[in-house]
């Protein structure tokens, strides 16, 4: 078991050193009030959301795997603020901020983020949970049963979080995982038994 969840750790490391050598493939233009978003390589299951300043979904489209995406979002009828544009993937999430100000719109790189999301693997009775955390910031895993009951929790400041949770002495049944960082939180839940 010990050889399988070093398995699963060297694969997701191979999958985060690709992932954080590219860059997450959104390329942006700005034209007089248009932003421009293009995508050359689409991943499946990935999501683009534009978000308004109260987190309100204004566009969202699924991506296909392996294509191509492009769209033009129109902002002279959205009100003067700041906007969020989400390319969730599997692994990962970028969020660029685009400030739209007097008929015009400006990208804002310095406020962008992108965040690694967490893998989970099912290792006879221990889930194992991987997610790297470059910045070293404070991270958090709390597992809740079936009926809200927290179960099980974790904290670390590692450059990686890599923990094996033991289910062996709980019943059967969905579990879920919260994890919290500086900036994000990821829900998921696992089956267990």
């Amino acid at each position: 078991m010990k050889n399988a969840i070093n398995n699963f750790v060297v694969a997701m490391m191979l999958l985060v050193s690709l992932s954080s050598s590219a860059t997450d493939g959104v390329k942006l233009k700005v034209e007089k009030q248009n932003l421009i978003v293009s995508i050359q390589k689409t991943e499946n299951a990935s999501e683009l959301s534009l978000l308004n300043q109260r987190g309100e979904v204004i566009f969202r489209d699924q991506l296909d795997a392996n294509g191509e995406f492009s769209k033009k979002f129109k902002f002279e009828s959205l009100y003067d603020g700041t906007y969020s544009l989400v390319l969730n993937k599997k692994y990962s999430k970028s969020t660029t901020l685009i400030t739209k100000s007097n008929d015009q719109i400006m990208i804002d790189p310095a406020n962008s983020r992108f965040a690694f999301k967490p893998c989970f693997k099912i290792v006879d009775d221990q889930v194992v949970v991987y997610m790297p955390n470059l910045n070293e910031s404070n991270l958090s895993v709390e597992v809740y049963d079936s009926t809200g009951v927290r179960v099980g929790n974790y904290q670390t400041r590692a450059l990686e979080l890599r923990k094996a949770f033991d289910f062996s002495g709980v019943e059967s049944g969905k579990y879920t995982f919260r994890i919290k960082t500086a900036e994000d939180s990821f829900e998921e839940i696992i089956e267990v038994g």
